[in-house]
């Protein structure tokens, strides 16, 4: 007697049962009006949008760099100048502002669940230290070319006319825009929220202020990153002194426990990676790679640094993010990136300033924009991709202005 072979109901299961679930799970985690996009599809989302703005700035600068925005710049023609540098120093403006990106739902956009992941506070710190790290280089960088024989009053003037200008420029605006929201409280305006106002004038010294009810650092979040900057100005001298007495080594023994020591007393750390830059500019007037493919991998070895770091960091400031921000950092000088030379990667660097100190500001004017005219905009996934890149155009395109216009003139006479 013959067997009958029984139905192959798995492939109906398979059909009827776990696509459905796949489908339901990709509806309640993307539909537009579900509060909760979860795990995977989250961090996803969190990616794409990140990658959406760098593009969008990269994008941006590039159609500058056609359109010549910037013919005073003849980039290539410095040969003395570290142009990959110029790229890394776009790309931590950009992290900056991905961090900083919330700013965008103040008011006209309902967000809810289209903000980044937390994971953006950590890059726009990484951002904050690649700067802190690249000032180190540089100012090193001169120091060890000219042997520690620096013309202090010019320097000091010279970094007044770099920093000044756009500084009184963004904080001029960021104290109209506190007052121009607050139109309807303007009677009961204070001595103090004067005095706040003109506290926000001292380079970050002066901290967040209230202003009509309304807090400044919403408008001046990276005010605070200024004085650690200002402080390393005033610090340089006396480095200068060290390195030409005859107890280098005692120096340096001291710096290395005061660094080891920094991390045990408190978790904010910022300070440190100035030594970063400063070790990276003694690592490139020492060392030179030519070989492409040991360069390759030492370039491979920085960005493994940054993947693993997602592993390790739990504080925004913590140890293990300034290893991993050594190791990156020196990954990175050691192999001279030629795709950061670029001329549109090295545009953005060149604005980056720009970027750092307006895009808070141009954030929530774009949004208290869009609320005047649209009123509040409920948003599903394809549009927060569009309002995210045009926004990132925005503070990209208003940085490029504010650079040739505000600081270039400065910077000319420098």
């Amino acid at each position: 007697m013959r067997l009958r072979k029984k139905p192959k109901r798995w492939a109906q299961y398979w059909k009827n049962r776990v696509l459905t679930d796949l489908v339901r799970v990709i509806e309640n985690n993307a539909h537009p009006h579900n509060h909760q996009i979860k795990g995977f599809f989250f961090k996803m989302y969190s990616i794409s949008i990140i990658i959406v703005i760098f593009i969008s700035f990269f994008a941006t600068s590039y159609f500058f760099q056609k359109i010549n925005f910037l013919p005073e710049l003849k980039i290539g023609s410095l040969k003395e100048r570290y142009y990959f540098i110029d790229g890394l120093r776009g790309i931590a403006a950009i992290c900056v502002v991905v961090g900083h990106s919330w700013r965008i739902g103040v008011k006209a956009f309902d967000f809810k669940d289209f903000y980044l992941s937390s994971f953006s506070s950590f890059i726009a710190s990484f951002g904050v230290q690649l700067f802190f790290c690249i000032t180190g280089f540089l100012f090193f960088d001169q120091i060890i070319k000219k042997r520690a024989n620096i013309d202090w009053n010019k320097f000091y003037l010279s970094r007044v006319k770099r920093l000044a200008p756009l500084f009184l420029f963004s904080t001029t605006i960021s104290v109209f825009c506190l007052y121009a929201v607050s139109l309807e409280k303007i009677s009961l305006i204070s001595f103090n929220d004067l005095f706040n106002a003109i506290k926000l004038y001292l380079f970050g010294f002066g901290g967040q202020v209230d202003i009509l009810g309304r807090n400044s650092g919403v408008l001046t979040a990276v005010s605070w990153t200024l004085p650690y900057e200002i402080r390393f100005y005033f610090v340089l001298p006396l480095v200068c002194l060290a390195l030409k007495s005859n107890y280098k080594n005692l120096v340096l023994i001291f710096v290395v426990l005061l660094v080891i020591s920094s991390f045990v007393v408190d978790k904010m750390n910022l300070w440190q990676n100035f030594l970063i830059g400063a070790f990276g500019a003694y690592t490139i007037n020492k060392v030179n790679i030519n070989n492409n493919m040991a360069r390759i991998v030492i370039f491979c070895v920085g960005l493994l640094s940054l993947i693993a770091s997602t592993n390790f960091i739990k504080d925004h400031y913590d140890l293990y993010s300034f290893l991993f921000v050594f190791v990156f950092f020196v990954s990175m000088i050691l192999s001279k990136p030629k795709f950061l030379a670029k001329k549109f990667f090295v545009l953005t660097g060149d604005v980056s300033y720009s970027v750092y100190l307006n895009h808070s500001f141009v954030l929530v004017a774009l949004s208290y924009i869009f609320y005047a005219f649209f009123g509040k905009i409920s948003l599903n996934i394809p549009i927060a991709i569009v309002i995210y890149c045009f926004c990132s155009v925005m503070v990209c395109t208003l940085s490029f202005f504010s650079f040739k216009y505000i600081e270039y003139p400065f910077l000319k006479k420098n």
